[in-house]
């Protein structure tokens, strides 16, 4: 018995790693069964509803991470910069050319993809706004004359 132990306490790291290698792969299983209706998840059998509003919930989740995947990416991005931005001036130290150097080389190296990013949400703003919508908001619009309508002259009376 003080071999098993023995084995455990010296491996305890890969036995940790091979039983949540294993939980993975039977949820994988688990959750390919439910998208494509395998087994007790086959649409033969009765409902239960006992973990549908679970299912429902993680799937809708996954659905709105998927649909706006490129929001959820931007501010991870912009999140990374911060804290990089941060933790170099952190540990830059207390000398104003070390600071100087520490967010030039941050902002050289992630400043064009945040640039790029804010400059995709405000293009995004304005391709959005619709033709009607004049550019600037704070000057009123003049209504635009049209010329007066001709009229045709009578056609000529014969007697």
């Amino acid at each position: 018995m003080e071999g098993i132990l023995t084995f455990f306490s010296t491996h305890s790291n890969g036995m940790l790693v091979l039983f949540s290698c294993f939980a993975a792969t039977i949820f994988f299983i688990q959750w390919v069964a439910w998208i494509f209706c395998f087994g007790r998840f086959s649409s033969d059998r009765t409902d239960s509803r006992t973990g549908r509003a679970l299912r429902h919930v993680l799937g809708d989740l996954l659905v709105k991470i998927i649909d706006d995947f490129r929001h959820l990416l931007a501010l991870i991005i912009v999140l990374i910069f911060a804290v990089a931005l941060g933790y170099t001036v952190y540990r830059a130290g207390s000398q104003m050319s070390d600071i100087t150097n520490a967010l030039q080389t941050v902002v050289a190296t992630l400043g064009g993809l945040v640039g790029s990013l804010v400059g995709y949400y405000f293009g995004e703003a304005a391709a959005k706004r619709s033709p009607e919508e004049p550019l600037d908001r704070g000057i009123p619009e003049v209504p635009v004359q049209q010329p007066p309508a001709r009229v045709a002259p009578p056609p000529p009376q014969t007697p």
